[in-house]
């Protein structure tokens, strides 16, 4: 057989093989891309509860967790209040409400009627949540009054559009963002726990070894920092003078290096921490946020402060807006004022996360759950936590904001000068690691448990077309474009 005709039948049988998975591949023209290719599950259709039941009773009964990896520690004997938020749909409601029941749980619906019951902010578009957060916000030092509400009630926990609010560290109102049940049914939402620990803790003994980093991501981001020993002795709350009292998500005290901060969301940059001595600097390129999409963006950071900021059409705008609005404000646990502070890079975990099909087509807003997908980055520049609740307490702005990378390269550089590539074009090395495929087939296939369900095609990077023409410009209607073909199941197209 021609060498030619080999490499076609392999391509043949390798596809086929995917197929059976209900994964496809999209074709690429030309030479081998240096990217993986995209691949989209194929999901299926969703008529009836019991097709979501599995999910609901996984993550009813996982240990309690936070931000993005919800689970509701529930025994059996709780008294819960269910928040409905008006975008969720109506079988998603009835899934967890069943799986409530047959744990033997008293619970009790509060429909919400307005946007808003606790602060969150779902359904929001970047370019609208930027509007927003230029009007600071004056608190009141109370919880929501939907947790107060619950409280007087005799309730154990809220599940909802309810959020982690100062003091709640005992997690008593926690998320339910899945409001659609292509993203409930997802594998995500049953994947071994045991096999996610197995995963971050591997990743987080890569990470502990870090001196020098450099991130690197082919729509444009190039950063370098050197991560110092007194970023750990913040975490541990031995550093002399930063005692940082952490957040819900990332709560500093001993012990606490040695661990994970923040399951599916690893810290890649220390969380929320700048010193005098900080030195994070380069470019950042990206066109997609938590909250949605926006024309190419180029952020310049120096001494881990953005300084410059290019381009990103109206929500580029309201963001340098907001960055002038806040230079003079002194946060506390800083080292100077300004609200560009680079505070977070976060590598998800799960192979199995995906963005929803329904991003972007009709009138479906952004969901930014493709963060929590193994190897997938965000970064993250502003406030959060503890320098949050000091602006807000005070009237000041407060928040942070957001880009993510796709097929980052994440590099770590030891003091012994050894180099560990710890994510590579997007994929995350320790799903190769001999001590993760043996955790995995304890639950199954390695190959099919640590495999990516959703890789998205961007083109000139890893799909035909040409970045700066095709998708930088405009990347919202490409996206809709790609999602209608690649889910044309769903939209009956």
């Amino acid at each position: 057989m021609k060498q030619s005709s080999r490499i076609f039948a392999i391509t043949l049988a390798l596809a086929g093989l995917l197929s059976l998975y209900g994964v496809t591949l999209s074709s690429f023209q030309g030479s081998q891309p240096a990217y993986p290719r995209p691949r989209y599950l194929k999901i299926p259709k969703v008529s009836s509860i019991d097709q979501l039941l599995p999910s609901a009773r996984h993550i009813i009964a996982r240990e309690k967790g936070m931000n993005v990896r919800p689970g509701y520690g529930i025994k059996g004997s709780e008294k819960v209040l269910y928040v409905s938020s008006p975008r969720e749909n109506a079988l998603i409601r009835e899934a967890f409400l069943k799986a409530f029941q047959e744990k033997g749980v008293k619970v009790d619906v509060f429909f919400q009627q307005s946007r808003d019951v606790a602060g969150s902010e779902r359904g929001v578009s970047a370019v609208e949540l930027q509007r927003r957060r230029l009007k600071p916000v004056k608190g009141t030092g109370e919880p929501p009054w939907i947790i107060r509400m619950a409280r007087e009630g005799g309730y154990d926990i809220v599940v909802g559009s309810t959020f982690q609010d100062e003091g709640l560290v005992d997690y008593f109102g926690i998320r339910q963002d899945m409001t659609t049940p292509e993203l409930l049914v997802s594998a995500e939402n049953t994947y071994p726990e045991e096999l996610l620990k197995a995963i971050e803790l591997a990743l987080w003994g890569q990470l502990r070894l870090a001196w020098k980093v450099r991130i690197t991501d082919p729509e444009g981001t190039d950063l370098k920092f050197t991560w110092f020993p007194d970023y750990w002795q913040v975490v541990e709350g031995s550093h002399p003078t930063v005692k940082l009292p952490g957040a819900v998500s990332y709560v500093y005290k001993p012990g606490q290096s040695e661990v994970p901060l923040v399951p599916h969301h690893i810290m890649a940059v220390p969380y929320m921490i700048a010193l005098d001595k900080s030195d994070g600097e380069g470019v950042v390129g990206a066109t997609i946020s938590h909250k949605g999409a926006f024309p190419h963006l180029k952020i310049t950071v120096k001494n881990h402060q953005v300084v410059k900021m290019e381009g990103g059409g109206e929500y580029g705008d309201l963001w340098r807006e907001l960055l002038s609005l806040r230079k003079d404000i002194q946060y506390p646990f800083l080292p100077g004022p300004g609200g560009g502070y680079w505070m977070e890079a976060s590598i998800g975990t799960n192979p199995k996360a995906i963005r929803p099909p329904y991003v972007y087509v009709g009138n479906n807003f952004f969901n930014s759950n493709d963060r929590k997908r193994s190897g997938v980055m965000h970064l993250g520049f502003g406030t959060t936590g503890p320098l949050d609740d000091w602006a807000i307490r005070r009237g000041v702005l407060a928040g942070h904001d957001h880009t993510h990378m796709y097929f980052p390269t994440y590099v770590v550089e030891t003091r012994e000068g050894k180099t560990i590539t710890v994510v590579d074009k997007g994929r995350l090395r320790v799903l190769d690691a001999p001590e993760v495929r043996q955790a995995a087939s304890k639950h199954g296939k390695p190959d099919e448990l640590l495999t990516e369900d959703w890789i998205p095609a961007i083109p000139g990077i890893n799909a035909p077309g040409d970045y700066w023409k095709d998708y930088a410009p405009d990347p919202i209607s490409w996206i809709r474009k790609d999602h209608l073909g690649a889910y044309s199941h769903l939209f009956g197209k």
